[in-house]
């Protein structure tokens, strides 16, 4: 019993537990926060002061742009074989005007694109290669059939005219042989006029009506298997003439 109370009246010192939660000061709380953010996580504000905006943000690809890109360098080489077609297909059409082409005349085509396709790219591949072949090839082959076409529409025009005015000296003879009193050189041409018109659809012989009903004159005159015959060897020609041009390029590129 008198041990009792004197452990009562002098208790032991405690043992320390370090198991128990530790009291954080609000000084220890603010460096915890400036040392790694808020709750430990991320950056602290004044981290974050000063920093370049490369390093703390990504960049994120513009897609549109870059399709925008793609779309000029291709309408600028395309502009750029165009216009180097331009000299090979004058040629082509003035000496296709004598009844005569070669070789010589698709190879300058050929030549043209090139140089035009070359001029815009400055030796730089800035789309890829098949692209450019093909995108050559197109106007080669479409500048090949628009200058046989305008060299058949000028010899449509001079058949026309010619035809018609043969017609109006039929039609003046005939009058004159069974003595057509009742139809005067107006009344002829107006019946001749309405003729064409259902058979052609068109009376007067210039360039752009040829052009606008190509094929009808060409069925009616009966010259359309002639025409494919000679478009067909102008390609012929041109395949000769820029064939290995076309080959080189594709090589060098």
């Amino acid at each position: 019993m008198k041990d009792f109370m004197e452990d009562i009246n002098s208790p032991s010192v405690p043992v320390k537990n370090d198991s128990a939660p530790t009291e954080v000061s609000a000084t220890d709380l603010y460096s915890n926060q400036s040392s790694s953010g808020m709750y430990g996580y991320g950056r602290s504000v004044e981290q974050t002061k000063g920093v370049p905006a490369a390093e703390s943000t990504y960049d994120i690809p513009d897609f549109e742009s870059s399709e925008r890109s793609i779309m000029m360098d291709i309408l600028k080489v395309t502009l750029g074989a165009l216009v180097g077609a331009i000299p090979g297909m004058l040629l082509w059409i003035i000496i296709g005007k004598t009844g005569f082409v070669c070789s010589a005349c698709g190879f300058l085509l050929a030549a043209g694109i090139v140089f035009g396709y070359t001029f815009m790219t400055k030796d730089d591949n800035i789309i890829p290669l098949s692209w450019g072949v093909v995108i050559c090839l197109v106007i080669m082959v479409s500048a090949i059939y628009f200058a046989t076409k305008i060299v058949w529409t000028w010899e449509l025009v001079d058949q026309f005219n010619d035809s018609v005015a043969a017609a109006k000296e039929r039609l003046r003879t005939m009058a004159d042989l069974w003595d057509y009193a009742d139809y005067d050189s107006v009344g002829m041409e107006r019946m001749l006029d309405d003729n064409l018109k259902a058979t052609f659809g068109f009376s007067d012989g210039t360039f752009g009506n040829c052009w606008s009903n190509f094929s009808k004159v060409m069925d009616v005159c009966g010259t359309k298997s002639d025409f494919n015959a000679d478009l067909l060897m102008s390609y012929l020609f041109a395949a000769l003439g820029g064939g290995s041009l076309f080959y080189k390029f594709a090589r060098k590129r």
